[in-house]
């Protein structure tokens, strides 16, 4: 049927990836994910956002499980990343939003966040 308001599911992490799958993805969950709620925020247990949603587990097309490089993960951690829903980092999520659309309750230092970041990223590279 139709939902209206919140829907929250429980779950938790279950897969952390060094390395980014296409679209930014890099945190796996349990939690079941439905229809509509991509785009909404993966809340720690404290409720703060950690991540934000945007792949179920076993997609019905497509293989979205490769690397941001190209690569793709070997067979075993296939299966681990394609039975966990995905999120997207916040911290990722907040260097790549436009800043005059950005609306934060808590300031954070946007270029030291971002650029400690980019420093990781040449350091796996």
């Amino acid at each position: 049927g139709n939902r209206t308001g919140f829907v929250i599911t429980p779950g938790h992490i279950s897969l952390l990836l060094e390395r980014s799958l296409s679209g930014g993805y890099q945190i796996g969950y349990t939690n079941r994910v439905h229809q509509g709620m991509s785009g909404g925020p993966l809340l720690n247990r404290a409720g703060e956002v950690v991540g934000v949603n945007g792949l179920h587990a076993y997609p019905l097309w497509g293989d979205p499980y490769t690397f941001q490089d190209g690569s793709s993960p070997l067979p075993p951690l296939k299966q681990a990343i394609a039975a966990s829903s995905w999120a997207i980092p916040i911290a990722t999520v907040i260097c790549l939003a436009p800043l005059p659309q950005m609306s934060l309750a808590t300031p954070v230092k946007r270029t030291e966040l971002c650029h400690r970041k980019e420093s990781q990223r040449k350091d796996e590279g």
